[in-house]
This record gives C-alpha cells, structure tokens and sequence, in this order.
C-alpha cells in the first residue's frame, strides 16, 4: 500500500501530506463549527452544543488511525528485524567492539570524503550535495536494490517508490527538532532539506526504510545505512559511513572517553568540518517546542511497543554490532 501510494504522489516533488492534514483539519473544524451553530439555533446551550461539534472531528480523527493501520501502521507488528534477518541480538557489547568498528567508519568516511572532493582531505568549507532530491532518490534505489538481493527480502522492497520530497514548509520540521518525517497517509518520504548536506542522503535512506515498511526506528536506520553504504554514489555512501562515525563516537563517549577522542582525532578535516556544519544548524535552530515534540514522538513509540520510546533511535548500534559479529567483524559490504 505504501508503494503504490508513494507512487501515486510522487508525480511531483511538491510535499502532499502537509496539505492533506491541513485541508483535513480544515474540514474538521468547518463541520464543527457548522454543527455548533445549528445546535445553538435549537436552542441549546453552547455547552450541549459542543456535542454535535465534536462529532465530525472526532469522526475524521478514528477515520485517520484506521487509515494508518490499513496502510501502514501494521508493520510495528512485524517479528524484530533480528529474527527475521537471523542475527544474534549484540546485548552486550563491549568499549573494544564499538573502537574497531568506529575506526571502520572513520576510514571509509575519510576515503569517501575524498571521492567527493576530488582526492582532498579538506575542500574548506562544507560539502554541498551534488543532485537533487528526486535524483538522491535514484541512487539511493540501487543501494536497496542490491541490498534487497543479498537479504533475500522481498523483491518488492527493491523496486522504485515515490521519490524523497523536501517539506515545503520553511522551519515546519525544526519546529518539532525532527530531519524526516514518513506520511503513511500519502507514502511520502519527508525530509527537512535545509541541514548540511552530509546528513541529508542517511536521513533519505532513513526515511526510505519506513517507507519500505521497517517501523521501529533504529530498524529503519539500520536499514537506511545497509542500503546507502550499498549505492554506487559516493556522495550517499559518504553521508552514510560520517553517520556511523557519530553514532559510534556517541557510544563510545559513554564507554571509554578518551578512546572517543582518539577516534574523532583520526577524522579528516574536511568531515570534521561538515559534522561542525550540522551541529551548528542544529544548535542555531533549536526549538522551544522540540521537548513537547519528542514527549508526543514517546509516546506514540512507546504506544506502537516500540522498547524505549525515544531511545530507539540509539539502539541501532545493537544492530549494527550483531550484524559485523555475523560478518567477520566488519560493516563493508562485500568484503569476503
């Protein structure tokens, strides 16, 4: 369903569901108030009268969350993507572990960043991205495909989708301290596209995974990371390997601080400036409303039996570490 509906909106690159809530919305509250005033004409109180207003918004709202799950929200029932991939799950995972394979991200992000910039260590000033949205998109599809392949998932998963639209809305998405949002209504793929580019392909693919029907949210990051590190553009697989260096380098700060530092003292210049680049967009555009935004983000996980809510998004590392235990200790494809 979510194929078919992503196909069927992604004609244009012009974002669909923010305008599907709005006229939705829109329609909830002219039917409210209409009923509200045919009440109050009857003679009844503006407290009765709340009833009948009520009533369509309340309608429209059940209509939606069956919607969800006839389109979408299914999938949180899915068995973890552990089992289904017959990984070992990585529950304790050792300060060593996440060194060797943060030394792994660190180098492939550093040789990558040179594939961009034409075999410099540090171009001097952020890396921009090289193609559109709709094109990102593309190339991103060969990383699933071939992923798709490998896993032995279903063909389906493999195949074109709707391509990845940037909210149209300028500060929409800051406002709720998000980089991508997945519209299971519309099957779109959302991303905020004003970050630094060396996050934007990562968060594509992130956006892609839900879109193939991986829910829970460090699923869909590992998924999106397997399928970038896959394509045949540099660019995608440099966005990708820099994400891994943050993510093992965040693990790492918890585990063993001063083999942190080592592994971000072994970064490029040129990466190092673009994570530099992210970090400031993120601190200068920080939202009074994210912590009431990542509240209501909990809750909607923690509802969907997603363990830990919010935290999910860090557990990507037990992925990722089950999944190098399972090949020789490594993250590179290929590499046997």
């Amino acid at each position: 369903t979510a194929r078919v509906l992503s196909l069927l909106t992604g004609w244009t690159s012009v974002a669909i569901a923010p305008l599907f809530l709005a006229a939705l919305a829109g329609a909830a509250g002219v039917l409210g108030i209409r009923d509200f005033r045919r009440a109050r004409e009857g003679g009844r109180s503006r407290v009765r009268a709340l009833a009948p207003a009520l009533g369509w918004p309340a309608a429209l709202a059940a209509g939606a969350l069956a919607a969800f799950y006839l389109a979408w929200g299914l999938n949180y029932a899915r068995p973890p993507l552990e089992t289904r991939l017959g990984l070992v799950s990585a529950d304790s995972i050792g300060a060593r572990e996440l060194e060797a394979l943060g030394r792994e991200a660190v180098a492939q992000a550093n040789a990558h960043y040179r594939l961009v910039h034409g075999g410099s260590d540090d171009a001097g000033v952020p890396t921009v991205l090289p193609f559109s949205l709709a094109e990102g998109s593309v190339l991103l599809q060969v990383g699933w495909s071939r992923l798709v392949g490998e896993l032995d998932l279903p063909p389906v998963l493999g195949r074109q989708y709707g391509q990845v639209k940037a909210v149209g809305v300028s500060g929409i998405l800051e406002a709720f301290d998000i980089s991508g949002v997945f519209s299971p209504f519309t099957g779109e793929a959302l991303i905020n596209g004003r970050p630094p580019a060396v996050s934007i392909p990562a968060v594509m693919a992130h956006e892609q995974a839900h879109q193939r029907g991986f829910a829970p949210e460090d699923e869909a990051s590992f998924m999106g990371i397997m399928a970038a590190i896959r394509s045949q553009d540099p660019m995608v697989r440099y966005s990708a390997w820099a994400r891994l260096t943050r993510t093992f380098a965040a693990d790492l700060a918890r585990a063993d601080r001063e083999a942190r530092q080592a592994l971000t003292d072994e970064l490029s210049p040129g990466v190092r400036r673009d994570w530099q680049a992210y970090s400031d967009y993120w601190e200068e555009n920080r939202s009074a409303a994210a912590p009431v935004a990542r509240a209501v983000n909990d809750r909607y996980l923690r509802a969907h039996g997603v363990e830990g809510g919010i935290l999910s998004y860090g557990l990507v590392t037990r992925l990722l570490v089950a999944w190098a235990r399972a090949h020789d200790g490594s993250l590179v494809p290929d590499r046997t």
